[in-house]
C-alpha cells in the first residue's frame, strides 16, 4: 500500500554553491518515491519540470531542483508590472505544462502550482515546475483554481496597456 502524502508534509529552504542554486524540497517518513516517475523524467527532457535529484538521509527524502538562473513566480511579479498578454502566456504555460504531462505517463497531481515554487527565466518567460514524483492526494481543479485565484486577486500588477 502506498502512502498518500499531502501538501502541508512538504518543508521547503534553498542552498547554492559556486555553480548553481537549489529550491530543496524535503518530506518526512511515508514518502513512497515513484521511481518509474523518476525515470521518465530523467530519461526525457522535459522543459517545464524543474530538473532535479534526490537525497535520502535516515527517514528524509529531499528534492534538490537546479533553479540557476530563474527567478520564483512571486519574485518576478514582484519586480514589475506584467501586460495581460504577459500573465496569459505564464497560466497557459502552467496549464500546458500539467496537461503535457500525461504524455510521460506523469500524474498531474505531483506538481507543485504554488508562487513560490514555480519559477521563471525572466529572459524568455519560460516557465519550470517542481514536480514530486510520489503518492499525492492534491486536487489540481481545487490547486489550479486557487493559485489563479490568489495570482489575479492579491499578486499581480498589472501595466496599463492603453
Amino acid at each position: 500500500m502506498t502512502a498518500v502524502l499531502k501538501r502541508e508534509c512538504f518543508e521547503n529552504s534553498y542552498e547554492s554553491d559556486a555553480s548553481a542554486s537549489w529550491l530543496v524540497i524535503t518530506a518526512g517518513s511515508g514518502l513512497k518515491v515513484l521511481d518509474y516517475q523518476v525515470e521518465m523524467i530523467a530519461r526525457n527532457n522535459i522543459g517545464y519540470i524543474l530538473p532535479f535529484h534526490i537525497r535520502q538521509v535516515n527517514d528524509k527524502i529531499s528534492f534538490y531542483y537546479n533553479i540557476t538562473s530563474k527567478l520564483s513566480l512571486v519574485q518576478f511579479i514582484a519586480r514589475k508590472k506584467i501586460g495581460t498578454d504577459e500573465f496569459m502566456s505564464i497560466l497557459l504555460d502552467i496549464c500546458r505544462a500539467i496537461l503535457d504531462s500525461r504524455n510521460y505517463l506523469l500524474n498531474d497531481r505531483c506538481f507543485l502550482v504554488d508562487e513560490n515554487m514555480i519559477h521563471i527565466n525572466p529572459a524568455t518567460l519560460e516557465i519550470s515546475m517542481p514536480y514530486v514524483p510520489a503518492a499525492y492526494d492534491a486536487d489540481i481543479n481545487i490547486v489550479l483554481k486557487d493559485f489563479v485565484l490568489n495570482l489575479t486577486l492579491d499578486l499581480v500588477s498589472f501595466e496599463n496597456e492603453r
